[in-house]
């Protein structure tokens, strides 16, 4: 599934997907299934078992709360604020997870982003995947690579946590808005 998911996305050569303007609004939506909690600690669903979260907010909330994170993914920056990446690095020595570091840029998909986080997701191994430049797409292919009944969490900014379910539907859901990123940047 991941070298697949790969070559759709990016095809030959190419290193950049941009985000085109007439996907903002339907990204603003949610997945299939989605369910808004303020508290996302307390929702049962991530503390038992594999789960995934997007954003520095989620990330070390479900982590300070003690939820067994298997992947987390971050910039570093919580709403473009200062970076600073401390946190991450002393959870890795004191927790045993992988630090993955990859470049993003803002409203885009790198290759080596996607390949970083469609790895983690695949991976037995605890990862935190961080970003030079913006994580928030990136919930996009964890969705598309991960396996069925997995459960992502990802900040809606001034609103809530948002914690979904992997199913089919919020599978082609992502692919599907996956396809309509175009090439725009450096090849890879």
């Amino acid at each position: 599934m991941e070298r697949g998911l790969l070559a759709r996305l990016f095809g030959r050569g190419v290193g950049l997907l941009c985000m085109p303007d007439e996907l903002r609004g339907v990204l603003s939506s949610l997945p299939p299934g989605a369910v808004l909690t303020a508290a996302p600690e307390r929702e049962p669903k991530l503390r038992h078992g594999y789960a995934v979260a997007v954003g520095d907010f989620v990330v070390k909330r479900l982590l300070a709360a003690g939820v067994p994170l298997r992947v987390g993914v971050v910039d570093c920056a919580t709403l473009r604020g200062r970076r600073d990446c401390s946190f991450y690095e002393e959870l890795a020595a004191r927790k045993g997870y992988r630090l993955v570091h990859v470049a993003n840029p803002r409203s885009t998909l790198s290759r080596e982003a996607v390949e970083a986080v469609v790895e983690a997701v695949g991976s037995a191994e605890k990862s935190i995947v961080v970003v030079e430049g913006e994580e928030d797409l990136l919930a996009l292919p964890v969705f598309a690579a991960a396996p069925r009944g997995l459960h992502v969490a990802y900040g809606y900014p001034g609103v809530a946590t948002v914690v979904v379910r992997v199913t089919r539907w919020v599978k082609l859901f992502a692919m599907l808005l996956l396809g309509h990123f175009v090439p725009c940047g450096p090849k890879a």
